[in-house]
């Protein structure tokens, strides 16, 4: 036992470097671990948020195609008692596409799932009836400042 202690006594240097190295290596395994489940953790939330968007869409777009306001604005075939109920759905429509650029924001999608939400929300506002219907909720206040910076964000000199 003493030509143990009397070793470890000579190679004190030595033994306290080789600790070191390995508390190192163990902490960078840690780090790498700790790394590696967050962003596959990320990766599935992003992969959440997907479907639950894409879900939802349907079930909005479902609903609007049902009610017919929206599509009977776009085809100029919109009686004039159905305006308030056309703007309604255009709003909620805008309403899902500002949760989809929160989400964005928060960086809880994906670059490219990001990218179709921007080309489907830029054609959407883009076309002659959503425009006017736009312009008309910002005169009436009806859309906030949030949802103008969206459309400056996405879809301005685009």
């Amino acid at each position: 036992m003493s030509g143990a202690c009397t070793w470890l006594k000579k190679n004190t240097d030595q033994i306290t470097s080789a600790a070191a190295i390995a508390g190192v290596l163990v902490a960078g395994v840690g780090f790498w671990v700790t790394w590696y489940q967050l962003s596959e953790t990320t990766a599935a939330l992003k992969a959440s948020n997907t479907y639950t968007i894409q879900n939802d869409g349907r079930e909005l777009l479902d609903v609007v195609q049902g009610r017919g306001y929206v599509r009977d604005l776009l085809a100029g075939t919109l009686k004039p008692e159905d305006q308030t109920n056309a703007k309604f759905d255009i709003w909620k429509m805008l309403n899902f596409y500002l949760s989809v650029y929160r989400q964005s924001q928060a960086d809880g999608i994906t670059d490219e799932f990001r990218r179709a939400y921007v080309r489907d929300f830029c054609g959407f506002v883009a076309l002659p009836g959503i425009n006017a219907a736009w312009k008309e909720m910002i005169a009436e206040k009806s859309l906030n400042e949030q949802q103008i910076n969206m459309r400056e964000d996405w879809c301005e000199g685009k």
